[in-house]
């Protein structure tokens, strides 16, 4: 991340910092206009096929959140809710699951702490593991019956989910999750692995989105703690990773920087946040969504995408029963 600093010079051969300047938003190769704020009414006003885009992230499947995983299902299958509700499911053509599909041990740190009783530890974090993923592959199978799912790695580390999930590297840019994870599944046609971050073509506009790993760093690291304001400043500055390699894991790379934005997407989002938000820029030159989407272990929340418009609206499978907004 490259930045310009403004200074005074002084006296004593001293230097007042007065201003730093970052090199501002990219270029927008094509500009939509997007609508600020979206109500979910207007999906249900729609006359003509809706297309819809399912984001989800933290999933972190496990028996004991079995009754929203099985509504995630109802509802992608338009089998959940009212008439209006149903229609919603079945309009959507594809499920984006942002990370963190499966948790992780809870005794995970033991082992890589290094302890010299880490031996008993490893047949229990393998053990968990394997059921973790033979859990969320059965599952994996009722949602490719409803529509493409595309699958991003992911390996957050938030303020109230401490432990890192999936399998694979942690280093990013992260490679798509192993075909082996999912045997029965590796050769469908509707599963699809993806990089993280990843980047979507919606009928030549750009998606662009994390699992949340480069938001929730610099949360941890700094005072900033609204991940729509984090994504703004990664768009000025250029760069969607600025932590790493120093407290973010990545590859090294000695000739190109990977994460170095050379054009404005037209939709940047962010998985495995607290909250669902969302926040349109826009001036003469570009129009950008921000997203920010909420962890499903903890807010049983997926947000719903018009590949239309790129209007998002929040879908809550509580158990309390169903909510949009």
């Amino acid at each position: 991340m490259i930045r310009g600093r403004l200074s005074i010079k002084g006296a004593n051969v001293t230097f007042q910092l007065d201003d730093l300047c970052s090199a501002g938003y990219p270029e927008q190769k094509n500009r939509f206009e997007i609508a600020p704020e979206a109500k979910i009414e207007t999906l249900f006003a729609s006359t003509g096929k809706l297309r819809l885009i399912a984001l989800v992230s933290g999933l972190e499947v496990h028996q004991d959140f079995a009754l929203n995983y099985d509504k995630l299902y109802h509802f992608l299958a338009g089998e959940f809710g009212n008439v209006e509700t149903m229609r919603l499911g079945k309009s959507i053509e594809q499920l984006v699951i942002a990370g963190n599909c499966t948790p992780q041990s809870a005794d995970i740190d033991k082992v890589c702490r290094g302890s010299f009783r880490a031996e008993k530890y490893n047949k229990k974090v393998c053990a968990d593991l394997s059921t973790a993923i033979d859990m969320f592959e059965l599952y994996l199978k009722k949602l490719v019956s409803c529509c493409k799912v595309t699958i991003m790695p992911g390996t957050t580390q938030s303020v109230d989910c401490v432990g890192e999930c999936d399998v694979g590297s942690i280093l990013l840019p992260q490679k798509p999750l192993s075909k082996c994870l999912f045997e029965e599944m590796a050769e469908s046609p509707r599963l699809e692995l993806a990089t993280n971050p990843c980047a979507f073509d919606l009928d030549g506009r750009v998606m662009l989105g994390t699992s949340g790993q480069n938001v929730n760093d610099i949360m941890m690291y700094s005072k900033l703690s609204d991940p729509i304001k984090i994504m703004k400043k990664q768009l000025k500055w250029r760069h969607v990773c600025p932590t790493t390699p120093d407290t973010l894991r990545s590859y090294p790379f000695d000739d190109k920087d990977p994460f170095v934005l050379d054009s404005c997407p037209n939709l940047y989002f962010v998985g495995n946040q607290e909250h669902y938000m969302t926040k349109v820029i826009k001036n003469d030159k570009l129009c950008i969504k921000l997203l920010a989407v909420p962890r499903f272990a903890l807010t049983k929340s997926i947000v719903l995408l018009n590949m239309d418009t790129l209007d998002t609206f929040e879908v809550s499978l509580s158990q309390e029963g169903s909510n949009l907004s």
